[in-house]
């Protein structure tokens, strides 16, 4: 987020000081210092944009390795348990369900869990970008998100009920 902001503030500034000359005669040494400018803002907008690229690549790397911890710990835990249950489980649970249950288990934490963390970060630092601009700007705009947020509350618990149903549904029929 503070690199997608710098590379805009970039642009602003890069922009407004190249309007600044087109609309006046400019001599021989404003032209150099103009060149100047614009390879200086050029090189600054470039290092701004590789390293908000190596910070990405880096956080994904992390995060790659953070799920494959989990997933390998997940797996080893189900198996241990699994293999320490006494016969009388698998009497009482088809075994569709216990595969079930540990194929998707693990599937989500391979290859959900790591884009949802991503994408909750993501979306947390946008809104706390957008939220403190806005209200920075203008103050009333909290006043606004506090009286918004009951309903946004409402509706997430209207969501969680009908979620939690159709996974359940989707379990049962997966098995």
């Amino acid at each position: 987020q503070v690199a997608q902001i710098l590379q805009n503030w970039v642009l602003k500034q890069w922009t407004a000081g190249s309007d600044s000359c087109a609309g006046s005669a400019v001599s021989a040494g404003a032209a150099a210092d103009g060149a100047v400018a614009s390879s200086t803002f050029s090189a600054f907008y470039g290092i701004v944009g590789v390293s908000a690229c190596l910070v990405g690549s880096i956080r994904q790397w992390f995060v790659v390795k953070a799920s494959l911890a989990a997933s390998t710990g997940m797996h080893a835990g189900m198996a241990d348990k699994l293999f320490r249950t006494e016969a009388k489980f698998f009497d009482i649970n088809p075994v569709g369900r216990i595969l079930n249950r540990f194929v998707k288990d693990l599937q989500t934490i391979d290859e959900q869990i790591a884009n949802m963390l991503i994408q909750f970060f993501d979306v947390l630092l946008t809104a706390v970008s957008v939220i403190t601009a806005a209200s920075s700007g203008v103050p009333k705009v909290l006043i606004a998100l506090a009286m918004l947020m009951p309903f946004y509350w409402w509706v997430g618990r209207i969501y969680r009920a009908g979620a939690r149903d159709l996974k359940r549904i989707e379990a049962v029929t997966r098995s």
